[in-house]
């Protein structure tokens, strides 16, 4: 046996030791990771595991397809949840900070998913994202946003998670509820069971033109400079399918009206990376790439735009994933805080107009008696 073939041989025994997490962190993570396993239960494997994160012991112990089960707790809680209190969450998530840090032990990736708004998924997740990054294990979170009718209050504990959770994890992608036509919250699940498919699928699946951990970890992984620092690192995914002749015209337009069409945050415009993985079946359709990379550079609109491209070819239906990373000022696009900001203007309006008319009102009487 030649020296080549003895090091081909050594090569087939060494196996993938990529080991990844996915944390459903409160009643609406729970619920996500628990989706993911409903739909795609293979999506477990021996380096990949998925867990259930509570305060709520009821609510956790309702998870049937997750077996990963934790519940977070202290003497004050006892299991009954965190009120709603985003610092009850985080006092909690302390409590249990050792057994999260040793649990993680041997990650090199780890997916945050949370509900923000109320108390375990808005104060536990920076928390562990925290201890995630201080390990140098990558992690990204996605998080659901809540609607206008879930309350102002409710939002505003959303955005000050989300100013804490930036300053811990690589990158965050931000789903709106605002979004889900007629408060249809499955459609979050939806998408967002499907993103977490598409980047542990990205990560663990080798393709001809290959994406390997180290282009994820540079995707995600941005240095900011001091003047940066502020800035909200969040990414935005994006798939489409190849099923007729029309479909690069459609995916065209779809992405050309990436920000209505998508139940993700934040506008693309500008956007400073993006990870393209293509599925090619040139007997379905004949994918012109460099059309579809023109379609792209023309809605992100930035010179310096940085793409990294994986392409496998399929026996199945083409099809695009895509990751775009982009930097913005603030945590939430500003054209949904400003419309609730100005819908609450408008009222306050309104309250002193009525306010004053009602003075005049009852002056003009005490005249005329």
């Amino acid at each position: 046996m030649d020296e080549n073939e003895t090091q081909f041989n050594k090569l087939n025994q060494v196996k993938n030791k990529l080991k990844i997490g996915v944390f459903g962190i409160g009643g609406a993570g729970n619920n996500i990771v628990d989706a993911s396993l409903y739909h795609y239960p293979n999506l477990a494997s021996e380096n990949i595991h998925f867990y259930a994160i509570n305060s709520d012991l009821q609510h956790l112990a309702f998870k049937t397809n997750v077996k990963n089960k934790l519940l977070i707790q202290d003497h004050t809680n006892k299991g009954f949840g965190a009120g709603g209190d985003p610092a009850k969450g985080a006092s909690l998530a302390i409590s249990f900070q050792e057994q999260f840090n040793t649990l993680t032990d041997g990650y090199d990736f780890c997916i945050l998913v949370a509900g923000f708004g109320k108390g375990t998924g808005t104060g536990a997740t920076p928390v562990f994202s925290k201890i995630l990054k201080t390990k140098k294990i990558l992690n990204v979170a996605i998080v659901t946003y809540p609607s206008l009718n879930e309350g102002l209050t409710v939002r505003n504990k959303a955005t000050k998670g989300l100013e804490i959770l930036n300053k811990a994890t690589d990158s965050y992608m931000l789903f709106c509820n605002e979004k889900c036509t007629n408060g249809i919250y499955q459609l979050a699940n939806t998408e967002i069971v499907s993103a977490i498919k598409n980047l542990i699928e990205l990560i663990t699946i080798p393709l001809q033109q290959n994406i390997d951990f180290e282009d994820v970890r540079a995707f995600f992984q941005t240095k900011k400079t001091n003047q940066d620092q502020q800035l909200f690192t969040v990414t935005h995914p994006f798939s489409f399918s190849f099923d007729s002749k029309d479909s690069i015209e459609q995916f065209a337009k779809q992405f050309k009206n990436f920000e209505k069409v998508s139940y993700f945050d934040h506008s693309i415009v500008g956007a400073k990376k993006v990870l393209l993985k293509a599925n090619i079946n040139q007997k379905i359709v004949k994918l012109n790439f460099k059309q579809i990379q023109d379609i792209i550079w023309t809605k992100i609109d930035n010179y310096q735009l940085e793409i990294r491209l994986g392409v496998d070819f399929v026996t199945t239906i083409p099809n695009i994933q895509i990751f775009i990373l982009s930097e913005h000022k603030n945590p939430v696009s500003l054209p949904i805080d400003n419309k609730s900001t100005e819908n609450n203007q408008n009222k306050l309006k309104l309250l002193d107009e009525l306010k004053e008319l009602g003075m005049k009102y009852v002056k003009h009487q005490n005249q005329i008696y």
